[in-house]
C-alpha cells in the first residue's frame, strides 16, 4: 500500500513497526520534501509514544491530512482503484460521498483526480527504496517490466520449478524479497515460506521442517547460519538441511570463505548476485557451470539484455582489467527517482546509462568482480586502500565471525583504516591479533590501524551494515580517547 500510494496518489502508510518510515529523516522527507498530501496511520499507532512525538516535531511543516484506523477501507481503495479492484458499490455504498477520492477532493486535500493508471509495462507500481548504507534516502520508481523480467530470469538462472521451496527471510519492501523473491517464486509456482524477523536458529529449523529448498540471503545471514549450522553440529544435534538446493547470497560483497562455506558445509549450492535498486535490481549473476573460481570470486555475467562497461572518472570505458566505476544499461534500469529529476541525471546518462558507484573490474572473459563502494576507498598517504581487500582477507581469521572495515581521519596519513570485528563465539579477540594478522599478509599502508571488538554492526532491516553510521562511532571513539592507533608488532 505504501509503494502504491506514494507513487499514484501522494499517500503514504506508515505505522510504528514499519522498518523504512521510522524514523524522521524518512518522514520528513516523505510527507513534506516530497509533497504527500494523504497519511495514513495503522490501528494503535497514532496513540502510541513514538507518533506523538513525530506529530510534535513536524507541527506546523505538515499540511498532509492523517487518516485514522476507521477510514483504512476508504484509504485502501483510493489505492485499489488505480488497479480496478474494488467494487465500490458493495464496499463502500454507506458512504455520503460516491467515493473517498470524492471525498478527498471535495474537502481540498488532493488538488485534482488522477486519471485511471492501467497496469502497463512501462508505468511504476511503486517507488523502491534504496537500502539506507549511505543515509541518503531516494525512492527509485521501478515499471513492471523491470521487475517481472528480472524477477524471471534470476529465477530462470536458478532452474527455479513447482517443486521448489523458498526461505525469504530478507524483507518484503526490499527489491531482494518482493522482486527476486515473491514475484520470483510465483513465476514458477513455487512455495514461499516467509520469515518476518531473522534469526539463525529458527531459520534452519524451517528448512529442516518445510523441507526448504531455496536459501537467499545477505552475506551476513550466511555468516549466522554457518555458525549456528557448525554449533548444532559440533553439539551432536546437527539439522537436516538435506532439502536445500540452491539460492542467492547478494546485497553485500559476498567474502570466498563464506561462499565456500555456504557451498560445502551447508550443501547449498548458491549463486551470487550484484545489483542495486536502481537496477531493478539484479545486473550480473553467477551461474552454475560457471568455473568454482569465477563464481566464488566474481559476481559473474550481465543478464541477458543488460550491457556493463567500467569506466573512470570522467565516465569514459576503460578496457578489460582496469579498475573503475561499473555502469549498466538495459530493460532493468529504473524510471527514475521519484521527483529527484537532478538525481535522476546524476545516475543515468542521456545514453541510457547507469552509473552504479561501485568499483569493479571486468575481466577479458566478461566477469566481473566488485571492488567496493567509490564513497568506502580509504586514502592513506597517498595510497588507495578497498575495505573489500581487507575484509576478505579478516574473514580467512578463525576467530572472526563478522567484520566491516571503514576509514577514519588520520592527521598523519590523512586517512587510515578502522575495522569493527564480530568474533566467533567463545573467542577472545584483541586488536592487536588482528593488526599483526593483517601485517604479516598485505602492505604496511593496508594494514587497519584502530580495530573495535564489537556484538553487533548497525544495520537496516535489509541486513546491510551502515557503513556510515560505523563511521561516526569510530570518529566518535578516537575523539573521546576510547580507541587506541595501534602499529603492527616488530617481528
Amino acid at each position: 500500500l505504501a509503494a502504491w500510494g506514494r507513487t499514484l496518489q501522494g499517500l503514504i502508510v506508515h505505522h510504528d513497526q514499519d522498518p523504512v518510515y521510522t524514523s524522521y529523516r524518512w518522514l520528513r522527507q516523505l510527507l513534506i520534501e516530497d509533497g504527500v498530501v494523504v497519511s495514513y496511520c495503522e490501528r494503535g499507532a497514532k496513540d502510541n509514544p513514538w507518533m506523538e512525538s513525530f506529530w510534535a516535531h513536524f507541527k506546523g511543516e505538515n499540511a498532509s491530512l492523517f487518516l485514522d484506523a476507521s477510514t483504512f477501507e476508504e484509504l485502501e481503495w483510493v489505492i485499489g482503484r488505480q488497479m480496478n479492484y474494488y467494487n465500490l458499490e458493495r464496499r463502500h455504498s454507506r458512504l455520503d460521498y460516491r467515493s473517498p477520492v470524492d471525498y478527498l477532493i471535495s474537502e481540498g486535500f488532493v488538488p485534482e483526480p488522477l486519471a485511471e493508471i492501467g497496469a502497463k509495462s512501462g508505468s511504476a507500481p511503486g517507488a523502491q527504496a534504496p537500502s539506507g548504507t549511505t543515509g541518503q534516502p531516494k525512492g527509485a520508481m521501478l515499471s513492471h517490466h523491470n521487475m517481472t523480467e528480472n524477477a524471471r530470469q534470476i529465477t530462470e538462472i536458478l532452474d527455479i520449478s513447482q517443486q521448489d521451496v523458498f526461505l525469504l527471510a530478507v524483507p518484503f519492501f526490499h527489491c531482494f524479497g518482493c522482486v527476486m523473491g515473491i514475484l520470483g517464486a510465483f513465476t514458477w509456482g513455487a512455495a514461499v515460506v516467509p520469515m518476518p524477523v531473522f534469526d539463525a536458529r529458527q531459520a534452519l529449523e524451517l528448512v529442516e521442517k518445510e523441507r526448504v529448498s531455496v536459501l537467499y540471503g545477505v552475506p551476513t545471514m550466511f555468516v549466522l547460519w554457518l555458525e549456528e549450522h557448525r554449533r548444532a553440529r559440533d553439539a551432536g544435534r546437527p539439522y537436516d538441511l538435506s532439502s536445500l538446493r540452491t539460492g542467492i547470497m547478494a546485497g553485500a560483497p559476498c567474502p570466498v570463505e563464506i561462499m565456500r562455506g555456504t557451498m560445502e558445509e551447508l550443501g547449498c549450492n548458491v549463486c551470487i548476485a550484484y545489483g542495486l535498486t536502481e537496477a531493478s535490481p539484479v545486473i550480473t549473476m553467477t551461474r552454475f557451470d560457471d568455473p568454482l573460481e569465477k563464481r566464488v570470486e566474481t559476481v559473474g555475467k550481465p543478464l541477458p539484455g543488460v550491457e556493463v562497461k567500467v569506466v573512470d572518472g570522467a565516465r569514459r570505458e576503460l578496457p578489460p582489467g582496469e579498475m573503475g566505476e561499473l555502469a549498466c544499461r538495459g530493460y532493468n534500469v529504473m524510471l527514475g527517482y521519484f521527483k529527484r529529476p537532478q538525481a535522476t541525471r546524476e545516475a543515468i546518462d542521456e545514453e541510457g546509462w547507469l552509473y552504479t558507484g561501485d568499483l569493479a573490474v571486468l575481466d577479458p572473459d566478461g566477469y566481473v568482480r566488485i571492488v567496493g563502494r567509490k564513497k568506502d576507498m580509504i586514502i592513506t598517504g597517498g595510497f588507495n586502500v578497498y575495505p573489500a581487500e581487507i575484509e576478505e582477507l579478516l574473514y580467512t581469521h578463525p576467530g572472526v565471525q563478522s567484520v566491516a572495515v571503514v576509514g577514519v581521519p588520520d592527521e598523519v596519513m590523512g586517512e587510515v583504516g578502522m575495522a569493527f570485528i564480530i568474533p566467533r563465539e567463545g573467542v577472545d579477540l584483541s586488536p592487536q591479533e588482528i593488526v599483526d594478522f593483517c601485517a604479516q599478509r598485505v602492505a604496511g599502508f593496508k594494514v587497519p590501524r584502530y580495530v573495535v571488538i564489537t556484538q553487533e554492526f548497525p544495520m537496516p532491516p535489509s541486513g546491510k551494515v551502515q557503513k556510515f553510521k560505523l563511521r561516526e562511532l569510530g570518529e566518535g571513539l578516537i575523539r573521546e580517547g576510547e580507541a587506541v592507533k595501534l602499529s603492527p608488532k616488530k617481528r
